[in-house]
């Protein structure tokens, strides 16, 4: 994303110059387009921005035919953007997200609730809880952009397209829906450029007071928003642990006894940033594999059990003849009740009250770590 962030500003430099070199900005795109899938959707936009502006270069129909420079940066913006869909696009293993269920009409369905309500699935970029206030601030910024209609009608496909993005495949965090205030930054960048090369008596006063509006009040505004809004995040980042995996870590190193101990967790992916600090083995039993990152496939099993789990422990620690530690982050572990415990994309944990109890037979509780904002789990061994 911070990528991402860098090839946009990188294009809006280069387009916003006095001669803008085409294939230098359509470089730039093509890296853009390659850098996240969000990504891709954003330097297609901007390349129909700039295919628009390059055949029909002033608003009345007068075509002309592109620059050299502009076709061959096109043809490597395509070449690329094509290796980006073709890498993007799930397989049929996948279950990171589940495109082959989406309906044709849900699609329909959720353009046309973007359009009634663009900031729906923008509840984190703009700090507000009221969607009708969401709402305001996008159209605000799309009515300061129309002192050049060609990039508003770009920033509001960029809400549309990202928003149902978000609500069909998969749910937009900061770091997500973050790219499109950055992307509101770039256009402005872009439309304050193109107002500067143009002769500013031709613009309406209304909508010279709609961009100042827009960009010496609210951008301004969603700044001290984010400001305020990440402070405590970011004094988290520098004084607290967002995983238990040093910890962990530490605990290993202080006990001899684990040191090659073979490490087990649900959730699985918990596990992916131990190897960091620590070398011991990782097994995933939903995948039956040794590894160090969860593959989110068909073959990590959707449906597992506490029993299931047990038994996984068991075998691997008589097999290889190595302590097996198991780690579990879901706190209704002391609940002897049947549970169904949600894991992320789709998949589920479940014990019924036998299978508590054997587990609890069958092992004993070594350490809890809970001091880390996110990923605390209790570990165990076998008996």
């Amino acid at each position: 994303y911070g990528i991402s962030m860098l090839f946009l500003f990188l294009f809006s430099y280069e387009y916003s110059r006095k001669s803008p070199r085409a294939f230098i900005y359509l470089l730039w795109l093509a890296l853009l387009a390659n850098s996240k899938t969000h990504s891709l959707v954003l330097a297609g936009l901007l390349y129909a921005y700039c295919l628009s502006k390059a055949v029909i270069p002033k608003a009345k129909l007068h075509f002309q035919f592109p620059s050299k420079q502009f076709v061959i940066g096109s043809i490597v913006l395509f070449a690329t953007m094509l290796f980006s869909v073709i890498t993007v696009t799930p397989d049929e293993t996948s279950t990171v997200a589940g495109i082959s269920n989406i309906q044709l009409g849900d699609v329909f369905h959720m353009i046309l609730q973007m359009m009634i309500h663009p900031g729906t699935y923008f509840d984190i970029v703009f700090h507000v809880e009221s969607v009708f206030v969401r709402d305001l601030v996008i159209w605000i910024l799309f009515f300061g952009l129309l002192i050049k209609p060609r990039i508003a009608v770009v920033f509001i496909l960029s809400v549309i397209l990202l928003g149902s993005f978000f609500g069909l495949v998969y749910q937009g965090y900061y770091r997500h829906q973050g790219l499109i205030f950055i992307f509101v930054i770039a256009l402005y960048w872009i439309a304050s450029a193109e107002v500067k090369r143009d002769d500013k008596r031709k613009f309406r006063l209304p909508l010279i007071v709609m961009n100042r509006v827009s960009l010496s009040v609210l951008i301004p505004l969603v700044f001290l928003f984010h400001l305020r809004s990440t402070q405590v995040l970011v004094a988290n980042d520098i004084m607290k642990d967002y995983s238990s995996s040093k910890a962990m870590a530490q605990f290993l190193a202080t006990h001899d006894v684990y040191n090659d101990a073979i490490l087990m967790s649900e959730p699985d992916y918990y596990l992916e940033s131990l190897p960091y600090y620590a070398d011991n083995d990782i097994y995933f039993p939903r995948e039956e594999r040794y590894g160090k990152v969860t593959s989110f496939t068909k073959e990590n099993r959707t449906e597992f059990s506490l029993s299931e789990f047990l038994k996984a422990a068991q075998r691997i620690e008589k097999l290889e003849n190595r302590p097996v530690l198991m780690l579990f982050g879901l706190p209704e572990l002391a609940n002897e009740d049947s549970v169904d415990y949600p894991i992320h994309y789709n998949r589920h944990f479940t014990w019924a009250p036998d299978e508590f109890k054997a587990f609890h037979e069958a092992s004993e509780m070594l350490v809890d770590f809970q001091s880390a904002l996110t990923e605390n789990y209790a570990v165990y061994r076998l008996k």
